[in-house]
């Protein structure tokens, strides 16, 4: 564990309403043996006279959702129209877009693919310091030269792979310790605001990587979530993700324009790879627990449910990201195994009303406040057997390793073996 002490931050919102920042200490990374350096932060604002029998948490996936100002806005909105206590986590490799701190830099697969584009293009490095603007300022001038003198066509446009390297040394994981960063805070909070309810409904919002983190939690602990409601979420880990780079260079997670010659295809720096001799080689092991298809998975986890986590979904037909046949399937099976289950299709325009669907791309260009405003007030009211046992161990069987996930009031365990 860290030897980071907690800090809070207090902001008082209005005569009703306060905001704490707190750090804590979170899992390492159990799967690959790496320790962790930072502590996990997390704000949570909520109502200070009256009895909180609900925690809402809004899970920000990548880019803009993610953005400090628009969080603090939404959860400061949610807890005063709803009084709840709402909360936002800065989850391990929260800052993997260059718009909210991610650096764009080079690894050591970019820098075979660099050497030989420049010796392609000609590029005469001498005389300049070897940074990054510099070798891509030089690349794009050559590229420029070579269309002026006719010996590019003048659409051409050269790609090249590239790093987004988070702050604070972190990396892609990709899903577990982002999941598990949210079961410790939920642990945290329970002991931290007084005024929390012993029977307290718990209810995850998010969208794409938001929403699929929302539905891994509820895989990890199921009886710590009683509400998932998620905006075009993908249900089987994407590769390009995790290993995207070593396996096609030209599937990138981001795309960032250089130049109109010039075009950079982004993957989050990861540890991961396919290397099958390396002990962070990403097995079927790894990918079956990310999975939240997982048949033999989604059975046991159905078993261990004390009562069933209600799971509430938008998705559109058309989404040019996420297979709408993928979700349909594990809607389907989530039914089966009992979960209570509402999956709302967006197929055609007329269900475009400019506000909460406002297109019928990937994620609609819905905002997570108008998801909230739709779907809160009725889980508010709605009256439920709520999860009451604050300790639970699920296992998880794998092909060669098994994982086992262990909460009670004082720990989280975690191992894969």
């Amino acid at each position: 564990m860290l030897a980071y002490k907690d800090m809070l931050n207090g902001e008082r919102m209005n005569k009703n309403i306060t905001s704490l920042t707190v750090n804590i200490d979170s899992c390492n990374d159990f799967e690959l043996n790496i320790e962790r350096q930072n502590p996990l932060s997390y704000t949570v604002t909520y109502p200070i006279d009256a009895q909180i029998n609900t925690v809402v948490f809004i899970i920000a996936g990548f880019g803009a959702d993610a953005d400090s100002e628009y969080i603090k806005n939404l959860t400061t909105f949610v807890a005063e129209t709803f009084s709840v206590a709402v909360v936002s986590v800065t989850y391990h490799c929260f800052y993997s877009r260059p718009a909210i701190g991610a650096e764009i830099g080079f690894d050591d697969i970019d820098i075979v693919v660099l050497e030989d584009i420049l010796k392609q293009y000609q590029v005469d490095l001498n005389g300049i310091e070897l940074t990054r603007d510099n070798i891509l300022n030089a690349l794009n001038q050559a590229i420029i030269h070579k269309k002026a003198t006719n010996q590019l066509q003048r659409n051409h446009k050269v790609i090249l792979p590239m790093t987004l390297i988070p702050p604070n040394n972190e990396y892609q994981n990709f899903g577990i310790m982002q999941a598990l960063d949210h079961l410790y805070v939920l642990q945290d909070l329970k002991k931290r605001i007084p005024n929390l309810s012993k029977e307290l409904k718990t209810v995850f919002f998010g969208s794409s990587h938001g929403g699929y983190i929302a539905n891994l939690i509820a895989k990890l602990a199921p009886n710590q979530v009683d509400y998932v409601i998620e905006n075009s979420t993908y249900v089987q880990p994407p590769l390009q993700y995790i290993v995207g780079k070593e396996s096609d260079i030209f599937k990138p997670e981001f795309i960032a324009t250089w130049s109109e010659h010039l075009e950079t295809n982004c993957f989050t720096q990861t540890v991961w790879t396919t290397n099958k001799n390396s002990p962070y080689f990403f097995s079927n092991d790894r990918y079956r627990i990310r999975n939240l298809m997982d048949e033999e998975h989604l059975q046991i986890m159905s078993d261990h449910s004390e009562n069933k986590t209600h799971y509430i979904s938008y998705h559109s037909k058309y989404d040019g990201l996420v297979n709408v046949e993928e979700k349909i399937a594990y809607c389907k099976l989530l039914s089966e195994k009992e979960f209570p289950v509402k999956l709302h299709l967006i197929e055609n325009k007329d269900q475009i009303d400019g506000k909460f669907i406002k297109n019928l791309d990937h994620a609609m260009g819905m905002s997570i406040k108008e998801l909230i405003k739709k779907e809160l007030p009725a889980i508010l009211n709605e009256s439920i057997e709520l999860k009451k046992n604050s300790e639970e161990k699920i296992v998880y069987p794998c092909d060669s390793q098994e994982y086992s996930i262990i909460i009670n009031d004082d720990a989280i365990t975690c191992t894969c073996q």
